[in-house]
């Protein structure tokens, strides 16, 4: 039997060799330098914009580390991760894309309390806690510096719509991969509405930038 054993174990090694079959490596999201999970965004609003980054990242990505072609994975975040460095606004980003309106008092009211918080239970509390990115695949880039196509679909607001993002994909010599890129997307577009403060409006789209470091965790056969 154990002869049996290593003989199977030779031949589907030489299988991967002589077909080219290629191991996807597991990566995971590690924060930067500057302890940052490089995932930031812009809302445009009447006098400029504000901007803000995530707090916190969380998922993985499976990656051909020869090609760097995307084979599946998905990041996401909470929603009371987004900082723009004003606790009153976040509140107030947490409210349009995290409460259930058919439930929730808003959009026909504001539901930021006075500690600029919302209920942790009840109509208003935060009924759609996640962002949520899946991927499916990716191009591969034809030459270095292009940016690979990454497609799949993002959750917003308990809404989930098909998604494509040019991103560029990059491995250094210690193996960690940087994800590059930056897109527009649409809070309308997943049916958020943000209130008007006072006379001043929110911009839609919104401006997300990615500049994600992600390590190796394990590899795969596909």
């Amino acid at each position: 039997m154990n002869a049996v054993n290593r003989t199977l174990k030779f031949l589907t090694a030489a299988l991967f060799v002589t077909t080219g079959i290629s191991q996807a490596a597991v990566y995971k999201p590690v924060l930067n330098a500057d302890s940052k999970t490089g995932l930031t965004f812009s809302i445009p609003y009447t006098f400029g914009k504000h901007d803000g980054e995530a707090l916190s990242l969380s998922g993985h990505i499976e990656i051909d580390p020869e090609t760097l072609v995307v084979t599946s994975g998905e990041f996401s975040f909470p929603v009371t991760a987004l900082s723009s460095g004003n606790r009153k606004r976040d509140c107030h980003i947490e409210e349009s894309i995290g409460l259930d309106y058919s439930k929730s008092s808003y959009p026909k009211s504001q539901v930021c309390g006075g500690t600029n918080t919302l209920p942790t239970e009840g109509n208003d509390a935060i009924a759609f806690p996640n962002l949520l990115f899946k991927m499916e695949s990716s191009t591969a880039s034809k030459t270095a510096g292009e940016p690979a196509v990454v497609r799949g679909s993002f959750e917003m607001h308990g809404v989930s719509k098909p998604l494509e993002v040019p991103i560029l994909i990059t491995k250094n010599d210690a193996g960690i991969v940087r994800l590059q890129g930056t897109f527009m997307l649409s809070m309308a577009a997943y049916g958020a509405v943000v209130k008007p403060v006072v006379g001043i409006k929110v911009g839609d789209p919104i401006t997300v930038t990615v500049d994600v470091l992600l390590k190796a965790e394990s590899s795969k056969a596909q």
